[in-house]
């Protein structure tokens, strides 16, 4: 056993210093690891090893650029389970080429700089029968040392490895099916099929993956070890998604193997692809890709671009022409070229019946460096019925490409309309005393009356549109409609149409709708208390604001008279308003919602009253008296609320919708001050909310009586000393003897004196009071005396 290991450490201190003079110890770019099954032979099975390697013609003083590649490679494989070395095999150079430098486009130099080999090995491996399988592992330095995306590249080597599965399954490695290219272009988009077959028909998956590295310069070709392997450190920002940059970044499709990506910088980068075999969801191997890609600066003639602007008169390739009104279509060409490519000259034309035969359509485009502007306008006439071949084209071409001049064709389809027929815009309808009915209206610019006819007035009966009468003249602007009849039930809607006659008669699209001004536009759905403010908030909710100017607010106090104007608002979007001018204490409200129509005339919403709470004492009995609600269909409950020192609300009782008073009993002493607020519940549901009344609040003063004698005798009768009061915060006595001297003290009214002093009877005789107490707000209230002890 000692005589094999040093023999082990002596094959691989050969294997390590023959590495020194290898050809590619400096500049290996990637290679793969596959392999196929066999044949079973004396029970062990027997699998072929192909591995591909990769390098470049970068010569150094100590690696030529002619020297040739490993004549043989050294293969170890480990257990899958134990990860002990088994067996190690060599396989021979079967071949070695170099590979043809494409370019990726066909306006792209050949770099002068690259120059690429490849070497295929080919060898066979004897592996006993297990069931964990066997990974097969081959070690090799270096790398260039100007990649650009890992740390130290001319320290990192490669590990190419594999994985054999159980000896059950008798399987084959997928295969790579195309080589990757020399080099891909800066700032071009690049795909690639990094697709593999698979001999058993087994589902392959792919993904990003990070290279392995092993070995160093001073050991290029060291011991290979099992798995897991060291990874490259990749050098921030990139990473193993990431590897190159790139707009959109790299990104390998997992079913596919397509990789895309568009790079953005320059350099040399490595990455590597993964892909993956399973047999009914059981993994049964793996390749590992090495790849060194190079992405080269490449000119870029870009052919030139049509862009039209998103507009009404383009539906996808088809331009809108209406008969009568002259339209105009603006596009922009551009024509951006890539880096050493100059700017082009572009030329722009436009051909197609609509500019031939006295069809009277105009071009115009400039000419020169892009980007440029273009512009087609036509009025087809009414007598025009039909075109043979309906089409515009537009031609777009540079100079200087490398290839030749870069033409764009853009099309477009042309479809003939009606006149617009544009519809005048109502503006506002007016009582016009109290049979008649006005409408104003916008009439249709000058521009657009080409084959007018009339307007063709109609209003809305019973929920049908009924024609009224046609207008002739295109710059009128109202008509006063004398069949609408009485006027005051402001229901009337109106629309208009305009007809043309270009080439036949027609009817265009009837304008919006406007009706007459009612108080079923506008919803007043409360008025309230907001506490926040100690202010009275309105709401209300606009249904339909077509017609409506602004709003005017009316307040009347319960002690004024008559409403008077509080606010003035314009416009429809303002749904409430804030009433800080109140007195909420002393009075109550109520509030008059009037919309104000497109003619300046007043209609009244709705009037609102929230509730105004007043609390009325009599002999300590506290009531709450109330105005009731006013404005909704019914309010369904009072809710009466307290509200304590910290604002709280505590629910005391909730009272149906008729109730207006409510009794609260005896005050409590130990409180002088009780705040109370009533909640209105809707009943109606209209607008599903509450309103709450102002806040009030009575304060009872503090209150002491104070006996002057008693007779503590025992005999049932006025035996002892009691100070009855209330609302007081804080109380305090104090009973002396002739001499001054304390003989009782409390800091409570529950307290009384029983007329003992340290359990003993005092004497009968007068006795000195002192009595202090504090109310809520923590003013002082003393009161002083004798009381007299009769026994």
């Amino acid at each position: 056993m000692k005589g094999q290991k040093y023999l082990f450490l002596l094959w691989i201190l050969i294997f390590s210093f023959s590495g020194i003079k290898s050809a590619f110890a400096a500049h290996l770019t990637g290679g793969d690891f596959t392999y196929f099954f066999i044949e079973v032979s004396l029970g062990n099975n027997r699998y072929a090893l192909t591995l591909d390697v990769f390098k470049d013609c970068i010569g150094t003083n100590l690696y030529p650029t002619n020297t040739p590649f490993d004549v043989s490679l050294g293969v170890t494989a480990f257990d899958a389970e134990t990860m002990k070395r088994v067996t190690s095999v060599s396989v021979r150079v079967e071949d070695s080429v170099d590979i043809p430098i494409t370019p990726p486009d066909s306006c792209a130099p050949r770099p002068g700089n690259l120059c690429y080999k490849k070497a295929r090995y080919h060898g066979s491996i004897t592996l006993p029968n297990n069931t964990a399988g066997y990974y097969l592992v081959w070690t090799r330095c270096c790398r260039n040392n100007t990649i650009q995306n890992i740390i130290n590249p001319a320290e990192a080597g490669m590990v190419f490895s594999t994985y054999i599965p159980g000896s059950v399954y008798k399987n084959s490695s997928p295969e790579f099916v195309n080589q990757f290219p020399s080099y891909i272009c800066q700032y071009e988009s690049f795909q690639f099929d990094h697709s593999a077959t698979d001999r058993d028909g087994d589902s392959v998956v792919y993904s990003l993956s990070t290279p392995l590295t092993g070995g160093s310069i001073n050991i290029p070709i060291p011991p290979s070890w099992p798995p897991p392997h060291h990874e490259v450190n990749f050098l921030p920002p990139y990473t193993t998604q990431n590897p190159i940059g790139g707009s959109p970044q790299m990104e390998i499709d997992p079913q596919t193997g397509l990789l895309t990506v568009r790079p953005t910088s320059p350099g040399r980068f490595v990455f590597a692809v993964t892909a993956k075999e399973y047999r009914n969801g059981v993994l049964m191997s793996y390749i590992i890709r090495d790849i060194q890609i190079n992405i080269v600066s490449c000119p870029i003639n870009f052919p030139p671009q049509v862009f039209r602007p998103d507009t009404s008169l383009v539906i996808e390739d088809t331009l809108l022409f209406y008969r009568g009104s002259e339209t105009c279509l603006s596009f922009t060409v551009t024509d951006t070229n890539g880096m050493d490519v100059p700017i082009d000259q572009l030329n722009v034309e436009a051909s197609g019946k609509i500019f031939t035969n006295n069809n009277g359509a105009r071009f115009y485009a400039e000419s020169g460096p892009g980007p440029i502007k273009g512009t087609i306008c036509w009025n087809p006439s009414c007598e025009i019925e039909s075109l043979s071949d309906p089409r515009i084209f537009i031609k777009a071409q540079d100079t200087g490409d490398c290839m030749g001049p870069n033409i764009t064709l853009d099309t477009l389809y042309i479809k003939l309309l009606p006149p617009k027929a544009k519809p005048p815009q109502p503006l506002s309808i007016c009582a016009e005393g109290v049979d008649a009915v006005k409408i104003n209206w916008q009439p249709i610019p000058e521009s657009e009356q080409n084959g007018f006819s009339s307007y063709y007035l109609y209003r809305q009966i019973n929920g049908n549109w009924v024609f009224i009468d046609s207008i002739s003249d295109p710059a009128s602007d109202f008509y006063v409609d004398h069949t609408s009849g009485n006027n005051q039930n402001r229901n009337f809607c109106y629309r208009l149409q305009t007809a043309r006659i270009c080439p036949e008669f027609y009817q265009g699209e009837p304008s919006e709708s406007v009706c007459m001004t009612s108080s079923d536009q506008v919803e007043f759905c409360r008025a309230t208390v907001d506490d926040s403010t100690q202010s009275i908030r309105l709401e209300w909710s606009v249904l339909d604001s077509t017609a409506i100017s602004g709003f005017r607010i009316y307040r009347k106090a319960d002690t004024d008279l008559a409403f008077s104007l509080v606010a003035e608002l314009d416009g429809t979007t303002q749904e409430s308003w804030l009433d800080q001018q109140v007195r909420l204490m002393e009075t109550g409200y109520c509030y008059q919602l009037k919309l104000v129509d497109l003619c300046g005339e007043e209609i009244l919403i709705k009037e609102h009253c929230p509730v105004f709470l007043q609390i009325n004492e009599n002999q300590d009995q506290l009531t709450l008296n109330w105005k009731a609600y006013q404005g909704w269909d019914g309010v369904s409950e009072y809710e009466i609320y307290e509200i304590l020192p910290n604002n709280e609300r505590l629910k005391v009782q909730a009272l149906p919708g008729l109730a207006h008073t409510y009794s609260l009993g005896t005050a409590p002493l130990e409180k002088s001050r009780h705040c109370y607020q009533i909640q209105a519940m809707e009943s109606g549901n209209n607008c599903g909310i509450t309103s709450f009344s102002n806040l009030a609040c009575y304060e009872f003063e503090p209150r002491i009586f104070i006996p002057n004698a008693f007779t503590p005798n025992g005999d049932g009768q006025n035996d002892i000393w009691e100070i009855r009061g209330g609302f007081m915060r804080d109380f305090q006595i104090r009973i002396f003897n002739r001499w001054g001297k304390i003989v009782f003290e409390s800091y409570s009214l529950t307290n009384s004196w029983d007329g003992t002093f340290g359990g003993r009877a005092v004497p009968e005789g007068v006795y000195v009071y002192q009595v202090r107490a504090w109310d809520e707000a923590g003013a002082l209230i003393e009161r002083g005396g004798s009381v007299a002890v009769i026994r």
